[in-house]
């Protein structure tokens, strides 16, 4: 996504097994020349079938990028609901209609905010111009993960769990303070470095092997025999 001068983002809560009805709903009738209305995905290995399929980056979560001041964005869902069959809570909507600085509750939500320029930003590196977060790719390096390739490069430090055999992540998101999985396949340092004679190989459970100090203690084990 790439930000345009005059537009801003806002999210939009509802309930996650009607996310795509209400994304459908909300998008036809949105005003094409004021923005667009769309549910984050990020690309999600499917072991089973081995293929790349698309998973919704925030559960629940709409995002509305607009040039819509706040009160007619506003107007503009509170009138869809008419339409609507998915259940959005209306929690702090007054709050969001007046001032437009509502807080992310953490007990009941609210429904519909903007993000904050620190957000958008995060939000932006993160997806394409198809609102889709791609699979990015590293190596380990003291059992820490280091991406070298996708859009999580520089990211490394918010990664705090790793499932190597499903090729996903866990990433520290700045976004609706939540954590959120994101694609990340782990391959063998020599693949992004193969001059590097020092760079271990990597086992299937993760495992690290420095073929050439192996080597090397295999040839002296020898010569002491």
């Amino acid at each position: 996504m790439k930000h345009r001068k005059g537009f801003s983002y806002s999210v939009l809560f509802t309930r996650t097994d009607r996310q795509e009805a209400l994304k459908y709903i909300l998008q036809n009738s949105f005003p094409e020349e004021h923005g667009q209305v769309f549910l984050p995905m990020y690309e999600h290995y499917r072991r089973d079938r081995k293929e790349i399929e698309q998973k919704a980056l925030f559960p629940g979560y709409l995002f509305i990028f607009s040039d819509l001041a706040p009160n007619a964005l506003y107007e503009y869902v509170r009138k869809s609901r008419i339409d609507m069959k998915a259940f959005v809570k209306t929690l702090n909507m007054e709050k969001i209609y007046n001032q437009w600085e509502p807080l992310l509750e953490e007990d009941n939500g609210a429904n519909l905010r903007d993000l904050t320029d620190e957000e958008e930003n995060f939000l932006e590196q993160m997806l394409d111009e198809k609102g889709i977060l791609r699979m990015s790719a590293g190596y380990l390096e003291s059992g820490k993960a280091i991406v070298v390739e996708g859009p999580l490069v520089g990211l490394d430090e918010r990664i705090d769990k790793l499932d190597r055999r499903n090729k996903q992540a866990r990433l520290k998101s700045l976004i609706l303070g939540r954590e959120v999985y994101v694609g990340l396949d782990i391959l063998p340092k020599r693949v992004f470095f193969p001059n590097d004679k020092d760079a271990p190989e990597v086992l299937s459970d993760g495992t690290e092997i420095n073929l050439e100090a192996l080597k090397k203690t295999m040839n002296g084990f020898c010569m002491v025999n």
